[in-house]
């Protein structure tokens, strides 16, 4: 009985440990997944959007057209009268443009050479109502047709409709810079001096109505006309006026738009390039005749 009774006071104390050991432990494990739970969670930043700017392109600026030219020696050597040089592909014209400086008549250089001497051939040469800028709403420029093919005699070309179409552009290279300019007509008319006549074109209405006036000739007046080409009252106009053989109060003229600086930029810069150095070797040549 002794036996017994001790086996189940030992039995007993085994028991009461274990079930102490197992709520230790259970006390242990739940404090450790208390603690877990009260660990604070990191935050994970919310992927910021990657804001990627577009950058706007700016418009860039067509590039002045311009030249070196040697226009200081063209002043001093020929004559300071010189404004600029014009040049028209496909034809024999390339010379200095001049105009009249103060104390001489507006037609001075009708039958006068650069130095002032008598000569029927004249030199190429615009008014005194025009600026020497080309800043007026039609700049008239004017050279004989000489039988020998020289001065604006080939500026005849125009009459053909092929010649016409194939050559577009003339260039008038300044001091300052390089203007291109659109052909648009080609006309005969009588013998009248065009800004005399219409008032140096003061009035828009004016301009428009003698632009329209010779594009749509119905008389036989055009030669030849490129349509598409869209001339306002804010456009500026190149005439180049010479003589007709065999009619003494006839007149051709061609007409020519000033491209805006951004429609320069577009014309082949090859075919500018090739205009630049062909004036370049004339007023080299030029000047060889007067150093």
């Amino acid at each position: 009985m002794k036996f017994d009774t001790k086996k189940k006071i030992i039995l007993g104390a085994c028991i009461g440990l274990t079930l102490i050991l197992l709520v230790m432990v259970g006390v242990l494990l739940s404090s450790i997944f208390h603690k877990e739970e009260e660990l604070p969670v990191a935050e994970v930043p919310e992927a910021e959007e990657e804001v990627v700017e577009e950058e706007e392109e700016e418009e860039e600026e067509p590039e002045e057209l311009v030249n070196d030219l040697d226009f200081a020696s063209l002043k001093s050597s020929v004559t300071e009268d010189v404004t600029s040089w014009l040049y028209v592909p496909g034809t024999d014209v390339s010379y200095p443009v001049l105009r009249a400086g103060a104390g001489k008549d507006t037609d001075y250089y009708l039958r006068k050479d650069y130095k002032g001497n008598y000569f029927t051939g004249g030199c190429v040469y615009m008014q005194q109502r025009n600026s020497a800028d080309y800043s007026d709403r039609d700049t008239v420029i004017y050279g004989h047709n000489m039988n020998n093919g020289t001065m604006f005699h080939s500026l005849h070309n125009y009459e053909d409709a092929s010649f016409f179409k194939s050559h577009p552009y003339v260039y008038v290279f300044t001091p300052e810079k390089t203007l291109i300019y659109q052909v648009f007509c080609a006309y005969r008319d009588d013998d009248k001096l065009i800004l005399a006549y219409y008032n140096d074109f003061s009035d828009s209405s004016t301009f428009l109505n003698y632009i329209n006036g010779v594009m749509n000739s119905t008389n036989g007046k055009a030669y030849q006309v490129n349509k598409d080409v869209e001339v306002s009252a804010d456009d500026k106009v190149l005439s180049l006026s010479t003589c007709i053989r065999y009619d003494e109060y006839g007149r051709f003229l061609l007409l020519c738009r000033q491209l805006s600086a951004e429609e320069a930029a577009k014309v082949d810069q090859d075919a500018v390039k090739q205009a630049y150095d062909a004036s370049a070797e004339s007023v080299t040549k030029l000047l060889s005749q007067y150093q």
